[in-house]
C-alpha cells in the first residue's frame, strides 16, 4: 500500500508541525541502527549498505524517499513488520535532535561528517529550496551573529537570504549538534569521517559492524565510490 505521506513536504506539515515528537515507534525497534550528521554527508549509502546486510530488514517502498519512509515509521504514520533489524536514516531529526536521548540501551547511532566545502557545494547546487530551507529554519538561523543578516532575514524571507549563507550557517549548526549527542549517548554512538569512508573502504565498514555488532561481508566497500570527493574541486 502506498504511504498517504510520500513527500517531505507533506510531512512537514501533518508530522513535523503537528507533533511535538517524531520518536514514538523506538521501542517496537529495540535493537535498530541510525544513520545521522549533516544532510548530503554520505548518510544514504551509508544506511543502504546496512540495510542491505545479512539479519537487516530492507523492506522499504522502492519508488520512495528511504528515509522519508524511516521518517514516517518512526513517527507512527506507517507501520513496519518485526522481522529482522532495521537501519534509519535520521538526518531529518533537526531541531529535534535530543530525542536521540531517547534511544533504548540496544540501539546504535553513527553520525557521519564530512568536509563542509562539498556538504556546502552540493546544498547550493544539487539540492531542492525547500530541503535547504527547512534545515537552515531548523539548524541555521541561531548561528547567525550579524545583525545586519539577521534584519536582512526578517525582512525579506527566507527566499532572499543568500542560498551559500543558508548552507555554511545550516552546516553550522547542524554539525555542532554532535557534541551534546556524544554527552547524551557516550558509547552507543561512533562518529565516522565521509572521506575515511571512501578512501578507506573496508577498514571502516569493517570497523562499523562490530561497532553495531553485525555481520560484514568482505568487498562490500566496493559499492563507495571516490569520485564523490571531488565535488570541492568544483566550487570557484
Amino acid at each position: 500500500m502506498t504511504p498517504t505521506i510520500n513527500k517531505w513536504q507533506q510531512f512537514h506539515k501533518k508530522v513535523r508541525l503537528t507533533q511535538p515528537e517524531l520518536f514514538l515507534t523506538l521501542q517496537r525497534f529495540p535493537n535498530a541502527v541510525f544513520i545521522a550528521g549533516c544532510q548530503r554527508s554520505g548518510t544514504t549509502i551509508l544506511s543502504r549498505i546496512i540495510r542491505n546486510s545479512q539479519g537487516f530488514n530492507n523492506n522499504f517502498p522502492a519508488d520512495m524517499d528511504d528515509e522519508l519512509y524511516a521518517a514516517l515509521i518512526l513517527s507512527g504514520q506507517e507501520t513496519a513488520s518485526s522481522e529482522g533489524r532495521y537501519c534509519f536514516q535520521t538526518t531529518y531529526l533537526n531541531e529535534n535532535y535530543y530525542e536521540y536521548a531517547k534511544l533504548l540501551p540496544g540501539q546504535k547511532l553513527i553520525w557521519v561528517v564530512r568536509e563542509p566545502q562539498s556538504v556546502v557545494f552540493s546544498m547550493v547546487y544539487r539540492w531542492g529550496t525547500f530541503a535547504l530551507n527547512e534545515l537552515f529554519a531548523g539548524c541555521g538561523i541561531g548561528e547567525i551573529q550579524s545583525l545586519n543578516e539577521k534584519y536582512r532575514l526578517l525582512k525579506y524571507g527566507y527566499h532572499f537570504f543568500p542560498k551559500l549563507l543558508k548552507a555554511c550557517y545550516s552546516y553550522n549548526g547542524k554539525s555542532k549538534q554532535i557534541f551534546e549527542i556524544k554527552k547524551l549517548l557516550n558509547d552507543r554512538v561512533l562518529i565516522i569521517e565521509y572521506e575515511q569512508l571512501i578512501r578507506n573502504k573496508e577498514q571502516v565498514l569493517e570497523t562499523v559492524f562490530t561497532f553495531i555488532g553485525g555481520k560484514y561481508a568482505k568487498g562490500t566497500g566496493e559499492k563507495l565510490v571516490s569520485k564523490s570527493l571531488n565535488k570541492k574541486k568544483e566550487i570557484v
